[in-house]
């Protein structure tokens, strides 16, 4: 974008803003202006912060939901760019504008702090027009406001919407707005104006209802975050309804068409459980009473249909109260499934159903998690935790064209770094996230992500936007090394099966780190940085001594449990091929026996243990650990009617999570074999004995193995011819005898012994 014409005044309609005690409506904004002549060219370039939606002469030209990101302002202040000449007419046109509250005022994130950033305040624009070369707009400055119709919006917390308030055509040509007031300057955010990157938020597909029952409403049973007593209008507190089930759990907003009497307030209440017939709650307990994943509409006595502009929410079910059994039978209620435009890359299936919608459920959660960025739920935070992301990169890049969005995200990263090199757990934060939350095991989304992006795509780009801030970081490491050489600060183990975490912290920092400083051995390696890959291999070379001296007793890793074993031999604390390893790798066989056979980990452990199985030839066992459905296993949420993935064992946790489907990826590269880097492709199936078939894709790459009797096993192989890569058969071999061939399109048979 051409910094010549970037609007950088920025204009409020009021200095008062929005609060749980006194609504302040977003305000409709609206200039008009004249053009003697159509212009060849004229663009808009807006931020409307924290989100804004744009009409041009009554056609809504909005790029997506929640434009223009979620951002600190302070660090980035991100525009959007609008080429708009076929919306102009000779003779008056308008600009309309709605403001919403978005990050800037996002008070549902008082856990979190955001209600003391300090950027915080009212909605607020910058925006010019430019025709043919020609700043016809050259800055907010002589819009006109008025109150709309939403009377309270927050991301987290939804929206309250009185129909009776809206104004017909007051985005249109020839509307009379004499008695509205004219905006007033606002303070500038201090952050760098960039152009919006990332993938819009997008409205992706629409579900009907699949069934309506009259059903009641369990509150949460705490309420956290400092929130006071908030009483709730008597004729809001919601003690039934009728339930109106989707099937499955996304996140998105809906479209609500009702002709309801005038006054008539409509409960829209969303959640992700039932219980006892009841929608409940009890998980959601960060959000005020009566403000929880909440619409309030109030129709106009009239035809009304309504969405929510300036919020979204993660749910199944959505309870609607206020309307009587006669409405429930008419008014239609539509899923609108929502998230970032990011483009389908993989896929995956076999023989297997739990697999098959485990798959299924771990997409639906990376989709559901991702606006603008991953996110840790749609129903509660809505917060870009790092070790999420960190977790969840590979699955994501596998399965999405993910990219673009990820490289715009690592830009807010850098810039919530400090200068002593540390990073928070959650970006973008207003200044929380230092204390509690990061650690290495989250701070590692700083060579994660860049790495799997990097894989995927070949573009080194964000291997160089980063390398300092990985530097940085590693600087900041060498601080925070105990007396032994080790590390012991942030999130461990986290989301465990038991709920308690058995891995020490020192051991999962101590190797989370040693991978870190290897991971950025290879970044700095692929783009030309020699002196920092040599520094940052010797800096793993001392921790990996001071780790199998302090913390590696025989062949067992301190701690005695599935993370820290299958950590240790998964991230090479351990040599492979050699008696140690062999007798370290049957610890953890025994381990995962004692267990009766599941996993007893978290995320930590689990992001590498069935992995490891795989690789030495236990892929039959982690193929099982995942699917089985009795407790405790992923198969067993299946069981229990999970649609998406969960954030852990426990009852009271969401219900969507991503950072345990990592297990996508290990279906697709392990079970269908298909390990891809964009330079080289490997294919390496695990014949699992339980499977007839697998197959998966990434990119233009597919695979498919399928029994054929006993003993044979045809494998197909699709791509295009100048893929660079190889065939490595883990079980059997070709009918020529060999285990291994270059990569070739085509069909091979395996013979089994």
């Amino acid at each position: 974008m051409d910094k010549t014409v970037l609007p950088l005044d920025f204009y409020s309609a009021t200095n008062e803003y929005n609060t749980f005690e006194k609504y302040i409506s977003a305000p409709y904004l609206r200039k008009s202006f004249f053009l003697d002549k159509i212009p060849q060219k004229a663009t808009v370039y807006i931020c409307g912060l924290g989100f804004y939606r744009l009409f041009v002469n009554g056609r809504e030209v909005t790029k997506g939901l929640l434009s223009p990101y979620i951002s600190n302002p302070d660090d980035i202040i991100y525009y959007d760019e609008y080429e708009i000449f076929s919306h102009l007419a000779e003779g008056e046109n308008v600009i309309g504008v709605i403001l919403g509250n978005g990050f800037i005022n996002a008070i549902g994130g008082r856990v979190w702090d955001f209600d003391k950033a300090p950027f915080r305040s009212s909605p607020k624009i910058a925006f010019s027009l430019v025709c043919d070369g020609n700043g016809v707009i050259p800055s907010g400055e002589g819009f006109k406001c008025h109150p709309s119709p939403i009377l309270f919006d927050d991301l987290r917390c939804g929206e309250r919407y009185d129909a009776r308030e809206e104004i017909k055509s007051w985005n249109e040509p020839g509307f009379d707005d004499s008695n509205w007031r004219n905006v007033i300057p606002a303070e500038k955010p201090k952050g760098e104006p960039k152009l919006c990157d990332a993938d819009p938020i997008v409205k992706s597909r629409e579900i009907a209802p699949v069934s309506v029952t009259a059903g009641g409403f369990t509150e949460p049973r705490k309420v956290e975050g400092g929130f006071g007593i908030l009483e709730t209008p008597y004729d809001e507190v919601i003690t039934a309804g009728y339930i109106y089930d989707f099937g499955e759990n996304s996140a998105g907003i809906v479209r609500l068409e009702i002709n309801g009497d005038a006054g008539q307030k409509v409960i829209l209440q969303f959640g992700e459980t039932l219980k006892n017939g009841n929608l409940d709650l009890s998980s959601m307990y960060f959000l005020p009473k009566g403000y929880n994943q909440r619409c309030v509409f109030i129709c106009s006595g009239n035809e009304d249909v309504y969405e929510p502009s300036f919020c979204y929410f993660g749910f199944r079910y959505v309870l609607v109260s206020g309307i009587t059994g006669e409405q429930a039978k008419s008014l239609r209620l539509t899923y609108i499934v929502c998230h970032s435009d990011i483009k389908r890359t993989g896929d995956f299936s076999c023989s297997d159903e739990i697999a098959n919608r485990l798959y299924e459920a771990c997409i639906r959660s990376d989709l559901a998690n991702f606006y603008y960025f991953p996110t840790d739920c749609p129903h509660r935070e809505k917060n870009g935790w790092t070790g999420d992301a960190a977790m969840s990169a590979v699955q994501i890049m596998y399965n999405f064209e993910a990219g673009k969005s990820l490289s715009v995200w690592m830009d807010n990263i850098r810039k919530a770094q400090r200068q002593s090199g540390e990073i928070p757990g959650i970006i973008p934060t207003s200044g929380w996230g230092f204390k509690w939350g990061n650690g290495p095991a989250w701070d590692s989304v700083l060579v994660s992500v860049p790495a799997a992006v990097y894989d995927f795509t070949g573009n080194d780009k964000i291997l160089n936007d980063n390398a300092d801030a990985i530097w940085k970081y590693i600087e900041y490491l060498e601080t925070k090394a105990n007396d032994e050489g080790l590390f012991e600060f942030g999130l461990g183990d986290w989301c465990p099966v038991g709920g308690t975490i058995k891995a020490p912290l020192v051991v999962t920092d101590s190797i989370i780190v040693y991978e870190f400083l290897n991971t950025a051995a290879f970044i700095f390696s692929s783009i030309g940085q020699d002196e920092r890959v040599s520094y940052a291999f010797s800096l793993a070379s001392r921790l990996r001594k001071a780790i199998r001296r302090y913390l590696i007793d025989g062949y067992r890793v301190v701690g005695e449990c599935q993370a820290c074993q299958a950590m240790a031999l998964y991230y090479g604390i351990f040599d492979r091929d050699t008696r140690e390893y062999r007798k370290a790798f049957e610890a953890l066989l025994d381990m995962i026996d004692e267990k009766g056979g599941h996993m007893d980990c978290g995320t930590l452990g689990s992001r590498v243990l069935f992995r490891l199985l795989a690789e030495n030839g236990n892929a039959d066992l982690a193929f099982k650990m995942i699917t089985r459905t009795d407790e405790p296993s992923f198969g067993n949420w299946i069981y229990k009617g999970a649609t998406s993935m969960w954030e852990g064992f426990g009852d009271n946790m969401s219900k969507n999570h991503h950072f345990y489907g990592d297990i996508a990826a290990f279906f697709q590269e392990y079970i269908a074999g298909l390990y891809y880097v964009f330079d080289r492709v490997r294919i390496s199936p695990c014949f699992v004995k339980e499977l007839d078939f697998a197959q998966a894709s990434c990119r233009d790459i597919s695979v498919r193995w399928e029994r054929q009797g006993e003993n044979k096993i045809i494998l197909t192989v699709n791509g295009p011819e100048y893929v660079n890569g190889d065939i490595v058969l883990r079980e059997g071999s070709f009918e020529d005898g060999f285990i291994e061939k270059p990569l070739e399109p085509g069909t091979y048979n395996v013979i089994l012994e």
